[in-house]
């Protein structure tokens, strides 16, 4: 008997429930990879977003968190960095808290004193502006303020304002800047406290000549482990920290959306195993006289048995195929659609839904649907195998 032929009929003779079975499996398909698509999508965005808009790929500081890289460590690791092909580039961060005044009104910041040129580099978006220019490369004495702080203050462009903070020394200092712009981040506790002005600026306010730490922009973020290692080799005495530990927020969303969408995924594969089981059953069921006369014939229950697997790998194949070629329709469809999505947790701005396709997660998601079709249709196969000929020949 030509087994792939007969599970071929077999499945082209109730027309109407095969159909259905393809269909109940190629939607659950699409649902599954599209729903994978999503979960990449948002990760790759969130976590490009993380690296262009915050942390850069590494970052190096001091092992105390309350201290500060003097001017001679900075030195020697922006030295280090400027021979390594990889790095693309490494820029120097001051970070810092203070007062900010204006008029009668005064509120608390915390501040970022960074290198325009590099920061503008890293994110072409760099702290995008509300209103005003924003800081300009060469700017010395500009200031930029988030815009929810701006609002409490109510502080617009071209006002002058105060900075006062404790530099260093522990001493009482302030300096006097132009606001250039406002700006909004997209992280609530960042809008409502945020203030930026150029390095140069920072270092005279805090009497400072090193840096809060270096931020390291790789060319390419796959050597981000290789460089990491060389560099904790190279400056053991610092903290060497890669990008998702500077900035734990990706962790904790990457760890809530696979809880979500493993139990969402699970739940789709039992409803499609449900619904091809019940399809295979009937159509087992309804075939015993059948089975029974070819058994009488001299073919082998094991034959019998290697068909009806077929027949059921033959129908989550169909259906897969089918699923993979519409989730692959959808994502592109999606993705050039423009459609808004809300803000994630802990943000204020929402942010394109984009889908990807991916051909690993189809693969195996078309393997594994067409072994489990086998498997599914080799349980009621079981339940004729127990039964003897004759019974199976008297079956109505």
């Amino acid at each position: 008997m030509n087994v792939m032929r007969y599970a071929a009929r077999s499945t082209l003779r109730n027309r109407r429930r095969s159909f259905l079975a393809i269909s109940v499996v190629a939607g659950g398909v699409a649902a599954i990879l599209l729903s994978v698509g999503f979960v990449l999508a948002s990760f790759a965005g969130l976590r490009q977003s993380i690296i262009d808009g915050e942390t850069g790929d590494l970052q190096i500081r001091s092992p105390a968190p309350d201290r500060d890289l003097t001017g001679t460590q900075a030195a020697r690791i922006s030295e280090f960095l400027r021979k390594d092909p990889d790095v693309r580039f490494a820029m120097e961060r001051i970070h810092f808290e203070g007062l900010l005044a204006t008029g009668n009104r005064t509120g608390s910041f915390v501040g970022r004193g960074v290198d325009v040129e590099k920061e503008s580099r890293l994110n072409a978006g760099f702290l995008p502006v509300v209103s005003g220019t924003g800081l300009g490369d060469g700017d010395k004495n500009g200031i930029t303020v988030a815009a929810d702080l701006a609002r409490a203050l109510r502080i617009h462009p071209g006002d002058l304002v105060t900075v006062l903070v404790t530099n260093r020394d522990g001493v009482l200092n302030a300096m006097d800047f132009s606001v250039r712009g406002t700006y909004r981040t997209g992280i609530p506790a960042l809008d409502r406290r945020g203030v930026t002005i150029p390095l140069v600026a920072a270092r005279s306010l805090l009497a400072l000549d090193g840096a809060s730490r270096v931020v390291v922009v790789l060319t390419h973020g796959d050597r981000l482990v290789a460089m990491e290692r060389d560099l904790r080799r190279a400056f053991p005495d610092l903290a060497v920290q890669p990008w998702f530990a500077v900035d734990p927020f990706y962790g904790q969303v990457v760890s809530i959306y696979r809880v979500i969408f493993s139990v969402f995924g699970l739940i789709l594969i039992v409803v499609v195993l449900l619904s091809i089981s019940n399809a295979l059953l009937m159509s087992v069921m309804e075939r015993i006289r059948e089975i029974g006369v070819l058994r009488a014939i001299g073919f082998p229950m094991r034959s019998i048995q290697a068909s009806l697997a077929m027949e059921g790998a033959m129908v989550m194949g169909v259906g897969s195929m089918i699923g993979i070629a519409v989730a692959a329709i959808l994502s592109v469809a999606v993705s050039i659609a423009a459609i808004s999505m809300p803000p994630p947790p802990g943000r204020s701005l929402g942010y394109p839904l984009q889908i990807v396709f991916s051909p690993v997660a189809a693969l195996l998601v078309f393997l594994g649907f067409v072994a489990l079709g086998g498997l599914i249709a080799c349980i009621p196969g079981r339940v004729v195998r127990r039964m003897s000929i004759i019974d199976q020949l008297g079956h109505t």
